[in-house]
C-alpha cells in the first residue's frame, strides 16, 4: 500500500512538472471541458477536478489521470486516461489493439441516465496534447452506450470533445 501512495505522489509530482509540449495556444478555455453529443454542444466548467493516479493490473503498473466537469444544468463529462508503466504523454489514449493504454469516455445527462465508453467496447480515444504548466489539455472523440452496456442500441456520439483541466 505504501509503494502505491508513493507511486501517485511521484506520478502527480511528475505530471504536475512536465514541461509543456506541443502548440502554446490552449486547445480551450482553462477549467473547462467541453463536447457535442449528439449534435448539442455542451460546456462544462463548473465543479471540475483532475486527478492523477496509479494502480497495478496482474504484474503491470499503470499510471493515468480521470477528470470531470459540469455545466451550469448539471450535466457531467467525465474521462480516465491510462499508461501502462509511465506517466501519461501527449499522444492518443485507447486506440483499438493499443494494449499500453486504455481511455474512458462518460455523458451523464440530466435529461436521464448516463452514457459511457472504454477501449474495449469500441474506439473510444482522448488524445492528450500538452502536460504542462498546470493543466492537463486534450480531446476525445467516440460512440458512448446507455449505462455503458455495448450492447444497447441507446448510444450518443461524442465529437469535438475539447478539454484543459488543472492538476490538483
Amino acid at each position: 500500500m505504501k509503494k502505491m501512495i508513493l507511486l501517485a505522489a511521484l506520478g502527480l509530482v511528475v505530471l504536475a512538472s512536465c514541461k509543456k509540449s506541443g502548440s502554446s495556444a490552449p486547445i480551450t478555455t482553462a477549467n473547462t471541458i467541453t463536447g457535442v453529443v449528439d449534435g448539442k454542444t455542451f460546456t462544462c466548467n463548473e465543479r471540475f477536478a483532475l486527478e492523477s493516479y496509479s494502480y497495478m493490473n496482474d504484474t503491470t503498473t499503470w499510471f493515468g489521470f480521470d477528470a470531470y466537469a459540469y455545466d451550469s444544468s448539471n450535466n457531467e463529462f467525465y474521462f480516465e486516461a491510462d499508461q501502462a508503466k509511465k506517466v501519461p504523454t501527449p499522444k492518443v489514449y485507447g486506440a483499438l489493439g493499443d494494449s499500453t493504454t486504455y481511455a474512458y469516455v462518460e455523458f451523464d445527462s440530466t435529461s436521464g441516465g448516463w452514457w459511457g465508453s472504454e477501449t474495449k467496447l469500441n474506439p473510444t480515444t482522448i488524445t492528450i496534447t500538452s502536460t504542462g504548466g498546470q493543466a492537463v489539455q486534450g480531446t476525445f472523440q467516440g460512440t458512448l452506450y446507455l449505462y455503458g452496456d455495448s450492447t444497447s442500441t441507446n448510444t450518443k456520439v461524442v465529437t469535438n470533445g475539447k478539454f484543459n483541466i488543472p492538476v490538483l
